[in-house]
């Protein structure tokens, strides 16, 4: 059987073989049946394609072991400068985790999660955009030369590349309050859950544009299947504001790290990441992730519930990944019109909203992690509206004023 269910999370396996081919594997984990099945018809009928037009599937080979190969039949046709300069981009490839992964299963989701790696360490859109040409190049030669059915996945990517090395997106209070909306929806959907799927099995939850704003606009909607994940995509989206954390940490955290007295995150030392982005080991929380947290775990007499044994080793946002919150904040936008938002903005967010209050940069710097201030800097974006907030500190009669 090719799909089958592991845990909250639906898997394809396929497998192809016929004689004269190398035997090739695909794999693939999805939130719902639904994405699963698509996934399957959508490769099977690439495999058909492919062999219709003479073309192979990728061998089950390492993103590593492909850039060598790539690297060894066409190094003889480059021109010296261009050898020189890639060599060393070739060997930085491989010593990414990327790397690791076989060709075929190598996303746009895990490119992207990679570019905004590279943003954290401070590199430029320009140094990120060269080293993705390493790695098309690559894709290039396996479909020209090895006739491989392989879609590059750079090329989408590359596309979003900008010249500038800042991304200065904010999110509007009315954006932040329209996405609240849209994720409590489904919070409350999935909790009608048992209730609708014991009437109907096969309803699906479907949110309007009209329940979440009334601005005359023509009529829009989302369709998502019921699934217990959409029980913690609001606090995710408040918490990551809040707590300013990358990400891939985010989703990674567990009750484990949450320290009530203290009122700290506490970041085991082999979540700390390498130097170059280092999470810090102890994160302040904020008021407001304190409540949010406090509402997810659970309260007895006015006090978190206290966690023991295995309970402790749950994440704290449940089998929510960062890849299914980012296409939730994707669909969330598409229903609000709300352009160019990525997850990784709600950091953005989380640092120029502290600098906004009065912040200084060690301070934030302590919540954030970055390792330099010219990195932090490229994180926090003031509006101009902000510094009249700081002035009426110093003196209220000048706001009344």
């Amino acid at each position: 059987m090719s799909i089958f269910k592991r845990g909250s999370t639906w898997r394809v396996d396929l497998k192809f073989h016929r004689a004269g081919e190398i035997a090739n594997r695909i794999t693939r984990t999805f939130d719902t049946k639904t994405e699963a099945l698509a996934f399957e018809r959508k490769t099977q009928h690439a495999v058909t394609d492919a062999r219709k037009a003479g073309r192979r599937l990728p061998e089950a080979k390492r993103v590593d072991q492909v850039l060598d190969d790539w690297w060894s039949e066409a190094e003889g046709s480059m021109s010296s400068n261009y050898r020189l300069t890639n060599r060393y981009r070739k060997e930085t490839w491989k010593k990414q985790p990327l790397a690791k992964r076989l060709i075929a299963d190598l996303t746009i989701v895990h490119l992207e999660d990679w570019v905004q790696e590279q943003r954290d360490q401070d590199l430029t859109e320009s140094t990120i955009r060269n080293n993705l040409f390493v790695l098309s190049s690559m894709f290039k030669h396996a479909k020209k030369k090895w006739k491989w059915q392989l879609e590059n996945p750079v090329t989408e990517v590359l596309s979003d590349i900008g010249s500038s090395i800042k991304r200065d997106r904010r999110l509007s209070e009315e954006e932040f309050e329209q996405l609240v909306k849209v994720f409590a929806l489904m919070r409350q959907r999935q909790q009608d859950a048992d209730r609708v799927l014991a009437l109907d099995p096969e309803a699906h939850i479907t949110i309007k544009r009209s329940e979440v704003v009334d601005d005359g606009q023509e009529e829009r909607s989302i369709r998502l299947s019921y699934n217990p994940v959409l029980l913690y995509i609001s606090a995710a989206f408040e918490a990551s504001i809040e707590a300013a954390m990358r990400r891939g940490k985010t989703f990674l955290m567990k009750w484990s790290w949450i320290d009530w007295n203290k009122r700290m995150i506490l970041v085991p030392f082999d979540h700390q990441g390498p130097k170059n982005k280092v999470v810090p080991s102890r994160i302040p929380a904020s008021p407001a992730l304190i409540i949010t947290l406090m509402e997810l775990n659970g309260m007895q007499n006015g006090s978190p519930i206290r966690r023991s044994s295995e309970a402790l080793k749950e994440p704290v946002f449940g089998d929510l990944s960062a890849d299914r919150a980012y296409r939730l904040l994707k669909l969330a936008c598409e229903l609000l019109q709300i352009e160019d938002l990525r997850w990784h903005d709600l950091r953005h967010e989380a640092c120029s909203r502290l600098a906004e209050l009065g912040w200084t940069v060690q301070q934030i710097q302590v919540v954030s992690g970055h390792k330099t201030l010219q990195s932090l800097q490229r994180y926090m974006h003031i509006r101009p509206e902000s510094i009249h907030r700081l002035w009426g500190r110093q003196d209220p009669n000048l706001l009344a004023a």
